[in-house]
Parts: structure tokens; C-alpha cells; sequence
């Protein structure tokens, strides 16, 4: 990469942090990036942009930053989500992004495999936008196996499997996950030195069987 590219893909990175992402930049371009985002006003006019400054993707950042920029423009630009991260998925990772494993709410959490689950979560949302499902349902799987604490990769599973082969079945599987580990309450000590208790799993998860059970119930009442 020539100084050149490096410093356009720093201005894209930049924009992209600017819109709220989470991604390695220089912090020497924020205050540029800010008032860029603050003029042109649109979400979509940045991320456009940070796109056209990102470059080609013939590099792992590239690739990275790509695929999150055609993945927060939605639908419109799944194939160019699933082609750029399908690329950086069969590549080699960005060697910039966090890579320590830390302690979040008492939960370990390995930094640079959290970054790969996000990669292959925003594979799996394009594919599903283009009817993709079975690929979809893969790679979601794929996200969850890396994460097994994030709840909401079971959640984006089952609305899936809603979707594709009923509600029954969503049903099913989100009630085979309370055997998860993570489902029972996470028991830690803050910084603080204050006992708490990290309970997301269990309500995100058990939120979403009752949505699921609630949706069931107005199906079978709209046949009867």
C-alpha cells in the first residue's frame, strides 16, 4: 500500500470511527472526520465516501473496513458485503485490530476472534438479504461458535429458522440454548470491588422465546 492509498484508507477509517464504528485509526484525523460527518449530514453520503477512500480491498484492512461500510448501507450492497467479507474471511486477518483477551462483565472475551464472529455476522445478514439462507444459517452459526456468549447471534439464528422452516422449530432451538453455560448468571467482582451479576444472555434469550411463543400463538389463532 503506497502513502497515498495509506492515508485515504486512514480517512475512510476515520469517517467510519466518526459514524460510531469501532475500528483502528488514526487519531490524528478525527477532528477532520467529525466535521466532515457533521457537513455532509448524511450517514449514507459517508459511508459512500469512506467506501471510495478505502481502495480496491487487495489488502486485509481494506477488505475489513469494506466489509463494514457495505454492511451498515444495508441491502442495496449485500453482494459487495458478501464479497468482501468472504475475501477477508479466506485471508489473512488485519493484524491492527485488538487482539487481547479481555474482561468484559465478567465474561473473557478474545478481542480478535470477537472482530472475526463480526465478519462472518455481517456475511450471514447479507446473505439473508439476498434469500441466501441456508449460507446465512451457517455463518451465523459460524458468529455463535466464536461468541457463545453473545446472545444475539442465537437470537439472529432463530429469526431465521422463523423464516425458513417455521416458528416451531425457532421455537425449539431457542430453547435448546438455555443449556448454554452462558445462560446461567455470570457472578463477578468490578473494578470497584462491587459483587454484580451478568444476567444479559439469559433475557435477551428468554425475551426472545416469548416473542417467539407470542408470534406462535396469534399463527394458530388466525387458523382456527
Amino acid at each position: 500500500m503506497n502513502s497515498r492509498t495509506k492515508l485515504d484508507f486512514e480517512r475512510a477509517a476515520a469517517l467510519f470511527w466518526a459514524l460510531g464504528g469501532e475500528i483502528p485509526h488514526d487519531p490524528g484525523l478525527e477532528r477532520t472526520a467529525s466535521e466532515k460527518v457533521k457537513e455532509w449530514n448524511s450517514r449514507e453520503k459517508t459511508l459512500r465516501r469512506a467506501a471510495e477512500l478505502c481502495g480496491e480491498g487487495d489488502t486485509p484492512e481494506q477488505k475489513y473496513l469494506l466489509t463494514k461500510l457495505y454492511s451498515w448501507m444495508g441491502a442495496e450492497y449485500a453482494e459487495k458485503t458478501i464479497r468482501f467479507a468472504s475475501s477477508y474471511l479466506s485471508g489473512e486477518p488485519w493484524i491492527k485490530l485488538p487482539r487481547a483477551t479481555v474482561r468484559q462483565d465478567g465474561i473473557s472475551v478474545n478481542q480478535e476472534i470477537a472482530a472475526r464472529a463480526s465478519i462472518f455476522s455481517d456475511l450471514a445478514l447479507a446473505q439473508m438479504q439476498r434469500g441466501e439462507s441456508s449460507p446465512a444459517l451457517a455463518n451465523y452459526s459460524e458468529a455463535y461458535r466464536l461468541e457463545p456468549y453473545n446472545a444475539m447471534y442465537p437470537v439472529k439464528i432463530a429469526d431465521l429458522l422463523a423464516l425458513t422452516r417455521g416458528v416451531e422449530e425457532a421455537l425449539e432451538y431457542l430453547r435448546n440454548q438455555k443449556s448454554s453455560a452462558y445462560y446461567r448468571p455470570v457472578r463477578y467482582t468490578d473494578e470497584r470491588g462491587v459483587r454484580r451479576e451478568n444476567d444479559t444472555f439469559r433475557q435477551l434469550l428468554d425475551a426472545h422465546i416469548r416473542k417467539m411463543e407470542a408470534r406462535k400463538a396469534a399463527l394458530e389463532q388466525s387458523i382456527r
